[in-house]
């Protein structure tokens, strides 16, 4: 079994940096365009619904009871390009003050559940095609790093 250990660090580390970036933000970074329709507040969106997404997707397993793989979820929630169509055109139309505490909000959520979760169950998840369900900062990072590249830094 893999060890979550590692991960629960970096997803922790890939919180305070993404603390650092929207402390930084100003009102005109969050409108600065990333390419095709994105700007900087559609990636937060994007962040907040995912984190928001695995955490309660994790949430909904662990209080099952059942053992990971078994589908706790509806079958529509894993169509990862209708999800993020949906989330562009509402990411694109919030605040974005609220998009920064949103993704914040998000990240603290997702990484305390798995904080709290048994060590086993992560493991078990993390060797299945799931594993992003623990891996939360490899999505933060990706998009830490298109925000920070589209702001010049």
């Amino acid at each position: 079994m893999a060890d979550p250990t590692t991960d629960l660090e970096r997803n922790a580390a890939s919180l305070d940096r993404l603390r650092a970036l929207v402390g930084r933000l100003s009102a005109a970074d969050l409108d600065r365009s990333l390419g095709a329709d994105w700007t900087v507040k559609t990636a937060l969106g994007h962040l907040t619904y995912w984190d928001q997404r695995q955490r309660g997707a994790l949430a909904l397993h662990l209080e099952s009871g059942q053992p990971f793989g078994t589908e706790v979820t509806p079958a529509l929630e894993d169509s990862d390009e209708v999800t993020n169509v949906a989330i562009t055109a509402l990411a694109n139309a919030g605040d974005g003050e609220l998009m920064c505490a949103a993704v914040i909000e998000a990240a603290e959520g997702i990484n305390a559940l798995l904080e709290g979760a048994d060590r086993a169950v992560l493991s078990v998840i993390l060797g299945s095609p799931r594993a992003e369900i623990v891996r939360r900062w490899e999505h933060r990072e990706e998009h830490v790093a298109q925000i920070e590249g589209g702001l010049g830094g």
